[in-house]
């Protein structure tokens, strides 16, 4: 029965609701119209057009135009900032100082290019390679054809009136105006783009930033889809997510702190609707795979400085303090092993070992290989338990979904691990009880917030207490009376969806964990012919989430915004995988007249005519 419900499927389309919609004709009479119209609107818009025109001709631009503008803006604001700051007096000088010098210098090297910024952009090996290769924009070979246009002195002068800006508001971003304006343009005009980038800064950014971005590539898609070049296709798993986010906008506004819960829900609803961005912008395969290679680079990344992070921390503290004389702060923080790391580890290493085992290539394997103990180690050694734990559970799952054989390999592992453990020294069994130990403080610890979160849920069962750790702060000395005890946050992923949110709010998330299986146990019946990497994404990323919710019984998982924008995004990139499969597995039917012939109705035709 439970195998039905996750795998049948309806096979006909004759409920009321499609005939009602059949006889509407929807689409024919009401989107198609109002998509024509909004194209033709964006098409013969004045603005619209000339600033497009606009923006194309800043590839022709020469390059050497760009050089004088930067090479004035940098002097400049060096020139103001050493007047306003008495540097030459013995003042002290900070980064605007270095960026305004900087800018000058890279600005004096490019005055003497006579190529335009196209092809000087196109013929650079690094570029070249990271935005047509690894962002896959397409290249635009009229450009190449095209007259360098533009005068170093207009550029000089332009270059002194955005140091004037300077003076209003920071270098930084006067020096970065011109590239942003590109990068939007650049994202506008390729969302999917825009969807790889989002992948790669999962780690490097924080969550308000990453709330901004992701509702950029949510409105560039929003844009191609009213202009008819993007497509939409809402399915049930879509729906359901379309619940939760009610769910979390009402947790936002009805709340017993109102100003921090809206303000949170607000960026996680954007975070929400890049899920429903990349879920339809993916609808190739190679899209697909980049979008997963870009999180395995950034997680790569993240894992190698807080393995050095750890191994810093591992030294005396006199080595500490040179390592603290040499990197900055920011630094620091970057190379530790932070929750952001913890939960990338669970969801991307079953990513990474399935792409790798499936390429068949030796470096990427061992790479995931050493990955994977490299996660264990300093998950280990940084005292995660529930991050070791779920990382193992991972790998566990993926090789029950990849190999029929799973069992032949799980219970000789059962028998050897406790053998293996009898041998290994004291001082490394003591250490791992003492890592999987919930004696002592911790239990107390934990059994203190549970019966805290149980009573808090009981008496707002149906509404929650609102979004956030301001309305969880607020509330929970009311239910205790230990004030001592510092209790941000439910002790697990679905507790605190109660407490936040409600029963409501829990009852959407079971429904799209039920259609999250039934999506994934749908396709896997129907997958055999897919296409390769498809199925590599499909299998992988549920894996992925299914680790995370795992460790969601035992630890908040959400803590962090941004592991909340990772989650989606696997989930999205889950959901894409599903989606171009089934498109590609569709055939359409033809309009065509066609003939159709019964053989044995033929024959006994024949036989009465003879």
């Amino acid at each position: 029965l439970s195998a039905g419900l996750l795998t049948k499927r309806n096979a006909h389309q004759n409920g009321l609701f499609s005939k009602l919609i059949s006889k509407l004709s929807f689409k024919s009479r009401v989107s198609l119209p109002v998509k024509r119209y909004i194209s033709k609107s964006f098409d013969n818009s004045f603005i619209l057009g000339y600033l497009k025109a606009l923006i194309n001709k800043i590839p022709s631009i020469q390059l050497k135009c760009v050089g004088f503008f930067y090479f004035s803006l940098g002097l400049f604001s060096t020139i103001v900032h050493l007047v306003k700051t008495d540097v030459l007096l013995g003042g002290a000088a900070n980064t605007s100082l270095y960026l305004s010098v900087g800018a000058s210098v890279v600005g004096g090297i490019f005055c003497g290019s006579q190529k335009t910024c196209y092809s000087a952009f196109s013929e650079s090996r690094i570029l070249s390679a990271i935005f047509f290769g690894f962002l896959n924009i397409k290249r635009n070979d009229s450009y190449l054809r095209k007259e360098p246009i533009g005068r170093p002195t207009y550029f000089m002068i332009a270059g002194v009136a955005a140091g004037l800006l300077g003076l209003l508001t920071s270098v930084q971003l006067v020096l970065l105006l011109f590239p942003a304006i590109l990068a939007i343009y650049v994202l506008f005009a390729f969302p999917e783009s825009g969807a790889v980038v989002l992948f790669l800064a999962i780690p490097f950014l924080n969550y308000e930033h990453l709330a901004v971005f992701s509702a950029l590539i949510t409105l560039s898609w929003f844009i191609k889809l009213l202009r008819g070049k993007r497509i939409f296709r809402l399915t049930s798993i879509d729906l359901t997510v379309l619940a939760f986010a009610v769910t979390i906008f009402l947790g936002g506004v009805i709340s017993v702190t109102p100003k921090e819960s809206s303000e949170l829900s607000y960026a996680l609803l954007a975070m929400l609707g890049g899920y429903f961005a990349v879920s339809n912008l993916l609808r190739t395969a190679q899209w697909i795979k980049k979008c997963g290679a870009a999180l395995i680079t950034s997680f790569s990344v993240s894992l190698i400085a807080g393995a050095v992070g750890e191994a810093v921390r591992l030294l005396p503290e006199s080595r500490i303090a040179i390592f603290g004389e040499i990197f900055s702060d920011s630094m620091l923080l970057f190379m530790s092993i932070n929750p952001v790391i913890i939960h990338m580890a669970v969801a991307v290493v079953p990513i990474m070992m399935l792409r790798a085992l499936a390429d068949k290539n030796a470096a990427k394997t061992a790479w995931s290989v050493c990955a994977a103990i490299l996660s264990l180690t300093c998950l280990f050694i940084g005292g995660s338990r529930s991050g070791t734990f779920a990382v193992v559970i991972g790998l566990v799952i993926l090789l029950m979904l990849v190999s029929k054989k799973s069992l032949s390999y799980i219970i000789p592992a059962i028998i050897i691990i406790p053998l293996v453990i009898a041998l290994m020294p004291s001082t490394i069994t003591d250490a791992v009880d003492r890592l999987f130990s919930f004696d002592g403080a911790i239990a107390s610890y934990r059994q203190n917030v549970n019966y805290t979160t149980n009573k808090v849920v009981f008496d707002s069962l149906f509404g929650g207490i609102g979004l956030g750790e301001s309305a969880f702060t607020k509330i929970v000395p009311l239910y205790t009376n230990d004030l001592s005890l510092q209790i941000t946050h439910a002790s697990d992923l679905y507790s605190q969806i109660t407490v936040s949110l409600g029963l409501t709010g829990l009852v959407v998330f079971i429904i799209f964990l039920s259609q999250l299986l039934r999506r994934y146990f749908s396709y896997v019946v129907k997958s055999h012919n897919d296409d390769r990497d498809l199925k590599i994404s499909a299998i992988s990323t549920f894996a992925g989430l299914s680790a995370l919710l795992v460790m969601g019984l035992i630890d908040y998982i959400w803590l962090s915004p941004s592991v909340f924008l990772m989650f989606w995004l696997i989930a999205a990139l889950f959901s894409a995988s599903v989606k171009t499969a089934e498109a590609e597995r569709y055939i359409p039917h033809s309009d065509e007249p066609t003939l159709e012939i019964d053989c044995k109705t033929l024959n006994q035709f024949s036989k009465r005519k003879g």
